[in-house]
This record gives C-alpha cells, sequence and structure tokens, in this order.
C-alpha cells in the first residue's frame, strides 16, 4: 500500500466528473489513505455529501462556518476553525476534479469559501487535477492562471483527451485513475536524490512490419518504463524517455522521445547515450525482425506466408562500448531459468543492475499494474522483492542505482 500512512484531503469541486471522484476516493484507500473530503457547494450539486461521507468514513466538510455538532457533516470534536486543524492534519491536499473556478482563485489568492481558503493556508503539496469542456480549459485567461499556479510550484496532472460530457471531442477529460495515484506517489515519494542526474529509459514495445499494416510486438504495454520515468524526474533526474508505441497518457515535464522499430531504439540510444549518466532499457525491444517486409497487404487468398526472421541489433552491448562510468540497467524476462538467465545477461551485457521479472504469477509482468521481481547487482547478489506496484518497483532500482552511482559516478560534475 503506497500511501501507508498518509493523510489525505479529497478537494471536489462542481464539475460533472465528480463521480469519478468517489472511484478515484476508494483507490485512495484501497492504497492505504486516510481521506477526508472537502466540498465546495456546486460539487454537492452533481454527488451528495452523505455518498463521500459513506465512502470515506469520515466527516465531510462544507462551509466554514458551519455549527460543528455531532450531527453535522462537519463534526470535528473540537472548537478550532475547520481549516486550520485540517491544514495540520493533512499530509497533501488533491483537487480532483479541479474547475477553472477554483484554479483562477488559488492563482490569485482568493479565498471565499472552506474550500479556497484551505488551499490558501495549507503548507504541503497540493496537486490540481483540472477537468471541464474543452472550450474553458482552452480559455486564455484560464491558461495563465493554470501556467501561473505550475510555475509556483503547484502541481498539475494535466488532463486527457477524448469525448467531454458535451459531446465534443478535446482536452478537459478527467485523467484515468491510475495516473493520479502514480503522480500523488511521486510528489509524496520525492527526494531530490537524483537531482543534476541525466537518465535515459526506455519503454514500450518494438514493431517490426510485415507489411503495411501488420508487425511483430509484444505484449509489453510500456507502463514499468513510464513508471521509472516519472520516479526519476519526482527524484530530481533530468529524464529522456525513449518510447515505443504506448496506450499510455505521456507523462507531464519528460522529454519523449517516439520510436516504433527496434532500429530506431538503437539509434536513439547510442545518439542520446554520450549525454547521460543512466540508462534504464526497460523497453521490451523485439530480438526479431522479418528479413523482408512487402509493400502491399498480403492477401489471404494467396495463401500460405513463409516469414524468415533475421536477429535485431542488441541495444546493451552496442553501448557497453562506450560505457565508462555511466550505470547502465537491464531488464530479463525468461519463462524458465529466470535467475540463471539474467546473471547470464548481466555478464555478457557488462550491466550494472539487472532486473528479473517474474511473469510466471498472476498480476506480474506485461500490462499489470504490479510486479513480482528480482533484482541482481553486477556482483551477482540478489534481492528478491514481493508482488508490488510498478511505481514502487521503480523507486526500489532508483534506490540500487543511487548506491551503485555513490562510488561510481565522478563527483563535482
Amino acid at each position: 500500500m503506497i500511501f501507508k500512512g498518509k493523510n489525505l484531503i479529497l478537494g471536489v469541486t462542481g464539475s460533472i466528473a465528480v463521480y469519478k471522484a468517489c472511484q478515484l476516493l476508494r483507490k485512495l484507500q484501497e492504497e492505504g489513505a486516510q481521506v477526508k473530503v472537502v466540498m465546495t457547494d456546486n460539487a454537492s450539486k452533481f454527488v451528495t455529501p452523505l455518498t463521500f461521507q459513506t465512502l470515506s468514513g469520515n466527516p465531510v466538510y462544507l462551509k466554514m462556518f458551519d455549527k460543528l455538532g455531532k450531527n453535522s457533516l462537519n463534526y470535528l470534536n473540537h472548537e478550532e476553525l475547520v481549516h486550520i486543524k485540517l491544514s495540520e492534519w493533512a499530509d497533501v491536499i488533491l483537487v480532483a476534479p479541479a474547475t477553472a473556478n477554483i484554479i483562477s482563485k488559488t492563482a490569485c489568492g482568493i479565498a471565499n469559501d472552506l474550500l479556497s481558503t484551505l488551499l490558501v493556508s495549507f503548507q504541503g503539496p497540493i496537486i490540481f487535477v483540472p477537468a471541464m469542456d474543452n472550450g474553458m480549459y482552452r480559455n486564455a485567461i484560464f491558461r495563465e492562471n493554470l501556467n501561473k499556479l505550475k510555475n509556483k510550484d503547484y502541481h498539475i496532472i494535466f488532463p486527457d483527451k477524448g469525448v467531454l460530457a458535451s459531446g465534443k471531442i478535446g482536452e478537459g477529460r478527467f485523467p484515468q485513475t491510475e495516473n493520479i495515484i502514480k503522480h500523488i506517489s511521486n510528489v509524496l515519494s520525492t527526494r531530490e536524490d537524483f537531482k543534476g542526474v541525466r537518465a535515459l529509459i526506455t519503454a514500450g514495445s518494438t514493431r517490426e512490419f510485415l507489411d503495411p499494416i501488420r508487425f511483430i510486438g509484444n505484449a509489453s504495454s510500456g507502463k514499468m518504463g513510464y513508471a521509472l520515468a516519472e520516479a526519476a524526474k519526482a527524484r530530481g533526474a533530468n529524464v529522456k524517455l525513449i518510447s515505443a508505441p504506448t496506450l499510455l497518457s505521456k507523462p507531464n515535464g519528460i522529454k519523449i522521445i517516439d520510436v516504433v522499430t527496434a532500429s530506431q531504439m538503437k539509434d536513439e540510444v547510442i545518439k542520446n547515450f554520450a549525454s547521460t549518466d543512466i540508462l534504464i532499457m526497460s523497453a521490451a525491444v523485439g530480438d526479431f525482425k522479418p528479413k523482408t517486409s512487402v509493400k502491399q497487404k498480403r492477401k489471404r487468398a494467396q495463401g500460405k506466408w513463409h516469414i524468415e526472421l533475421v536477429p535485431n541489433p542488441d541495444i546493451l552491448v552496442e553501448v557497453a562500448k562506450s560505457k565508462k562510468n555511466k550505470i547502465t540497467v537491464g531488464f530479463s524476462i525468461e519463462t524458465q531459468d529466470q535467475i540463471k538467465k539474467a546473471k547470464e545477461k548481466l555478464k555478457s551485457k557488462k550491466l550494472d543492475l539487472i532486473v528479473a521479472n517474474d511473469i510466471n504469477i498472476e498480476n506480474s509482468g506485461f500490462c499489470s499494474d504490479t510486479n513480482k521481481a528480482v533484482l541482481i547487482d553486477e556482483n551477482g547478489k540478489t534481492e528478491g522483492l514481493p508482488l508490488i506496484s510498478k511505481i514502487e518497483l521503480a523507486n526500489k532500482i532508483l534506490d540500487k542505482i543511487q548506491n551503485i552511482g555513490r562510488t561510481k559516478w565522478k563527483r563535482g560534475k
């Protein structure tokens, strides 16, 4: 549970996406967070406060000056002002969904209700999840206010693009719950121990085309690589992410280099390797490609299709030639002899660390939000990890890299 022992205030404002905050609340609790909900008056017109009180098991806070009796949703068991006690209690405030109104009020320092007053007085991290119609999201004054918050170290989880409540298609859609959870985790675990470190990370599944329509690929979702990129950025690293195709939302504040084939990924890794300190090859790079591909779609009526496959270049072997003091990390997925083969790969590719993923158990490996892995360092020392979230695993990997770097990285860079 990544939020065990953490206290979180969920600020809910008047967007149609309020109903999605109910699902988000349950997920926060599943991850161990204690959650208290603060609602605006407009939010309570979409979903009743009683719904959030029932789901959270805590009072729901509505107004600054309600009578705090035992039968009130605002009952606190004390005489002090609500916003002061809530500020002292919380580790983080998440406003989800966040309307243009609450974002603009915060940017201008306006405090005229309980939530806006709390946002002005709270000294910890504040995260906004904007959700609104595309026309409102694109409004120039609103974007100016949003950028003002971003530049003052408020955290913004930018909305997805898709079908909106109005029926239009555009930016403004409430993000997926898993992306919000990962962002909160990064905010709460920020250590800045990678400040000034340049990290190059690969993610996703490469594709090798047989014809313009069909390709050879694998089941990788890219979730592990994206989690590593987000965790490294949260800990202060300057991150470049080389991404093969995925269905994931692009991480905020990270330079993305899009590729498709293994050859393209090799070219980008080699191009950027000289200016990096850490290379983490978490992409599932295809080992083989067709010797030839056809320029027109192959028809079923043409009968059997005999395809000759040839090996793709090994990217880690290529970069090992100019490794010097850089740290290189690889991943290994095997269906048998997992540890033995991972150690062989560690040695042959001159890696500092290898992550052996166990795909033989449920909810581990490709497309899952969790992984069960074994970390193996260059001396062959192993550390087995239980089934944990990919963001937790990302931070475990970064902890190992930090230990390696203490002796390997040159000081004064």
